[in-house]
């Protein structure tokens, strides 16, 4: 859960608490938009691809959070 740095986002962004949790919604937003093309691809090629890679992505979109440098690349790592 990122929750507990979003002041310490805020902080480094300058931005307000609103902006900063916005980054939550970008999280939300990929999951509704790749949900059923997920489900389509595990359909055609079975479920373990998705299994092995989405820790991976999820990880890497973590780790990309972490060194974020503004808040447009906040988002668009969240969106991964």
């Amino acid at each position: 859960c990122v929750a507990p740095v979003l002041p310490h986002f805020a902080n480094e962004f300058g931005a307000s608490m609103t902006q900063v949790g916005m980054s939550l919604s970008a999280f939300a937003v990929a999951r509704l938009a790749l949900n059923v093309p997920a489900g389509a691809f595990a359909d055609a090629r079975g479920r373990r691809p998705l299994i092995v890679a989405g820790p991976v992505i999820t990880g890497m979109g973590m780790l990309g959070s972490a060194f974020a440098g503004s808040l447009p690349e906040l988002f668009a790592w969240r969106f991964v």
